[in-house]
């Protein structure tokens, strides 16, 4: 292939470095150093002096991070708990990843989710929650929050103008999924942003509404929701790491991306509420999980757009759900909200999907049926829940991930009987077309 090396220089001299190459050279070493940083062993930091550890604590009370824009000291070396270097270090890089100012480590997701919320929410407040959802999310919303005697409001995510009517003085946070667990359905994130801006621009700085928003089905990689315009200060990104970020299945971890001007608030309430994430899992995801995204998030979303193909043109399907698909009734909305590092649509790796059947009785035995050949005969379909592991994994939310939500809430909230959830990885595709054909064809007679 002949190449052009005047527009080459050209091109390159005017670019800047890629999100994807800086994440990967983040944890460089220094000189002499080790190729990969090493995993702290110890749960507190010796410092040289009184004087040394009493600066330390006092680098956190003084700190100021909307103008400092630094992690203090004293959060990184005084007691594991607090966090260490190299849990920064990964913060940044999730941060970066993910186009926020900073971010805070958890154990995993439900903590990230939990802590994200409940800092913001006090006794009285109120709160407005997009359904369908995560099956503990919903448990949480549904259970927990309202005994801290905060109010809850579940809404449809895609309706703005139930979000908006909900909205009250006491209200201070709304949460939604960017796209949703286990339907795909999508909010319009410019919208509910533009709703909020305008609202907190009337409210005193403690009244504001802070939009949090989980991230985790379209990863950093699928969609950034600090770029869409128009820009809010109150918005927060979790993510279960546990999921594709991780993309082993080697641990779990959560994180929150949040403005400087959440940092010490969030930060204090995690030392006070525990969630810290465990160094090992630090290291994993900051020197072999964050490096991979990129490359392991196209390989899915190529493949997930190959199953989705096959499960809408198979007879024996009723309905799928997959925002790259003409089909999806959000399509248009998704190829707004769904973009990748390189400004090009991420569709995803997530699709769902609901057997044809004289009844829906029988059309729910025959999703039983194909899950069923699928675990006794494919080398490649793991029966299992979880998302964005690299092998891929099929389940029944309605009888797995969203099993403790009532049959009649589930119907209420989005989540279809019979609905099946796959998230698709990176085997080769020819594999996965096979194994899923000869279990659709199956299934479909039984």
């Amino acid at each position: 292939m002949a190449i052009d090396l005047k527009s080459l220089r050209q091109r390159l001299k005017k670019s800047n470095a890629t999100i994807e190459s800086r994440i990967l050279h983040l944890c460089d070493p220094e000189q002499d150093g080790p190729v990969v940083p090493d995993i702290p062993a110890c749960s507190m930091y010796q410092a040289r002096d009184e004087a040394t550890l009493a600066g330390r604590f006092q680098s956190v009370i003084d700190s100021d991070p909307p103008v400092d824009r630094t992690i203090p000291e004293g959060a990184a070396k005084i007691y594991l708990r607090l966090g260490s270097p190299l849990e920064w270090k990964l913060a940044e890089a999730l941060a970066l990843a993910q186009g926020g100012e900073t971010a805070i480590m958890f154990s995993d997701g439900m903590r990230a989710i939990a802590s994200a919320i409940c800092f913001r929410l006090h006794t009285g407040a109120e709160m407005i929650a997009g359904v369908p959802l995560y099956g503990c999310t919903d448990n949480l919303f549904t259970n927990t929050i309202p005994r801290m005697g905060v109010k809850v409001h579940f809404v449809r995510p895609d309706d703005l103008k139930s979000i908006a009517a909900r909205i009250n003085r006491r209200t201070r946070v709304v949460y939604l999924e960017t796209v949703s667990n286990p339907s795909l359905t999508m909010p319009d994130l410019a919208a509910v942003k533009a709703l909020l801006s305008e609202l907190n621009e009337r409210r005193l700085p403690g009244e504001h509404i802070t939009l949090v928003l989980d991230n985790t089905f379209a990863t950093p990689y699928g969609c950034n929701p600090f770029a869409i315009e128009p820009h809010l200060d109150d918005l927060i990104v979790v993510h279960s790491t546990t999921k594709a970020i991780n993309g082993f299945s080697a641990g779990l971890g959560g994180v929150a991306v949040i403005p400087w001007a959440y940092w010490k608030d969030l930060f204090l309430y995690r030392k006070d509420h525990g969630g810290v994430l465990s160094p090992e899992q630090a290291h994993h995801l900051l020197t072999k999980s964050i490096r991979t995204l990129a490359l392991r998030f196209r390989k899915m979303q190529e493949n997930a757009t190959v199953l989705a193909a096959l499960l809408e043109a198979h007879p024996g399907v009723k309905r799928v759900f997959f925002p790259g698909l003409a089909s999806f009734p959000q399509h248009q909305l998704a190829k707004r909200t769904l973009r990748d590092w390189y400004g090009k649509f991420a569709p995803g790796h997530m699709l769902s999907f609901v057997m044809k059947g004289r009844t829906q009785e029988v059309a729910e035995r025959r999703g039983r049926a194909l899950m069923d050949h699928l675990a006794t005969s494919s080398s490649f379909f793991v029966v299992a829940v979880s998302l964005g592991y690299i092998g891929t994994l099929i389940e029944d939310p309605n009888r797995g991930t969203h099993a403790t939500i009532s049959k009649e809430e589930r119907e209420a909230k989005g989540i279809t009987p019979g609905l099946l959830r796959i998230s698709v990885v990176i085997e080769h595709p020819d594999d996965l077309q096979r194994d899923l054909l000869a279990a659709l064809d199956r299934a479909a007679r039984s």
